[in-house]
Parts: C-alpha cells; structure tokens; sequence
C-alpha cells in the first residue's frame, strides 16, 4: 500500500521485464510470509510474478538478516541484486558476505544518502533509488 511500495514493484517488475527481454533467465525470491520464489525463464513466469506482486498484499514478519542466511548457499552460486525497504545493518552484514570473485552482488536502497553506509569503500554496488516515489517518508 502506498506510493513508496508501489514504485518498489513498478521498479521489480521492470526490471524483470527488461531482462527477460534480452534473453535473461533470472529468479526472483520474496521475503514475505509465504517465501515464494519465481523462476522467469518466460513470459508466463513473469505474468505469474505480476499477478502476484500486484494482486497479494505482502506481509514482512522475516528479517532480511535471517533470509540471507538461510538462503546463503543458493545465493552465493549467483548474482544477486537486492531491493531493501528499510535500513538494516545486521542486514548489509550478511550480504556482505555474499560477496566473492566469481559474483556480482548489487543493493537498490531508496534515499542512500540518509543511510550511515560507505558505497565507495564496498566490494558491494549500490543504486541509490530516486524519485517520486521514494521521496515518501
């Protein structure tokens, strides 16, 4: 609900649509109570994905934290990119540790600027998010 979750899916999506467009398979995992992921290897893989994100009210009881670890052996086969809603440093810890030679691990966090991280002292890439839609406290 609201804009700043709306633009979060608008972006998701987007970017789902685009590498896929390009011949990009990719997953999509959710960290809310059902811990669905999403296969997009298609374009029916990538209906499904919108359905669900537009239709499905999410509901966040799990720590990014606690996903990340439990999810760590499938995430460090992998490039991941990483949508965080709010700041967690326990959060950016784990990732952090996802992050080796052979991958690519990068962190979209709406209005960067206000968070105590370091961007250019990381082996992590960040996207500081921008616009309308992340302006909304």
């Amino acid at each position: 609900e609201g804009i700043y979750e709306n633009t979060l899916v608008t972006d998701a999506l987007s970017l789902s649509r685009g590498l896929l467009k390009i011949g990009i398979p990719h997953g999509v995992i959710l960290n809310d109570n059902r811990r669905q992921s999403f296969d997009m290897v298609n374009r029916e893989a990538f209906e499904r994905l919108e359905e669900d994100l537009l239709e499905t009210k999410a509901v966040y009881r799990h720590l990014l934290k606690d996903f990340v670890i439990e999810k760590n052996e499938f995430l460090l086969e992998r490039g991941t990119l990483v949508f965080f809603t709010t700041y967690d440093p326990g959060s950016l810890s784990e990732i952090r540790r996802l992050k080796h030679d052979q991958n690519e691990v990068v962190l979209c966090v709406p209005k960067l600027d206000n968070y105590p991280v370091d961007p250019a002292g990381s082996k992590l890439k960040f996207i500081n998010l921008k616009g309308a839609g992340y302006e909304v406290d």
